[in-house]
């Protein structure tokens, strides 16, 4: 373990310092910043809830379809954000990889781990989202970190075989 834990020494740190600058630069220089973090997803949800509840009538029938929805539209879009930001990264990336000597998949590592950190910040707007909607949470709710890990394992591995 000892050894292993040394092989990948560098790589940790590396990861680390990519991630922090990955997630500060990534609204750098916009009037918002990071609102659009939150901003983004519910956006899109406002939009798709006007269009599916409102005109097309679909999720009346569905209870907490409002909830459903946002918690959809945010894995989605964290699911778009590691493949299609894995494929930037590379690209952004490039004068890095070509002055120094490290492992290549941790440009995309640091890539999804930064979606990772979105990620929990939308999950906390949805789950103040469920608090307003006034769903049941129950202790099963915990469950989702289950499927969460596998979005994060498969979007992985999808950026890192674009």
């Amino acid at each position: 373990m000892k050894h292993l834990k040394e092989r990948y020494r560098y790589s940790i740190i590396l990861l680390k310092q990519l991630v922090k600058t990955d997630f500060k630069i990534r609204y750098q220089g916009s009037v918002l910043g990071y609102l659009w973090t939150l901003l983004r997803p519910l956006a899109l949800f406002t939009i798709l809830y006007i269009v599916f509840v409102k005109f097309l009538k679909v999720g009346d029938q569905i209870p907490h379809f409002a909830v459903y929805l946002l918690l959809g539209i945010v894995f989605w879009n964290f699911f778009v954000e590691v493949t299609m930001g894995s494929v930037g990264a590379i690209v952004a990336k490039g004068d890095l990889m070509r002055k120094l000597s490290f492992p290549r998949y941790v440009i995309i590592v640091a890539g999804s781990f930064s979606a990772l950190i979105n990620l929990t910040i939308n999950m906390v707007v949805v789950f103040f989202f469920m608090l307003l909607n006034h769903v049941p949470l129950r202790v099963n709710g915990l469950l989702i970190v289950f499927p969460l890990l596998e979005l994060f394992i498969l979007s992985l591995s999808m950026g890192l075989l674009l």
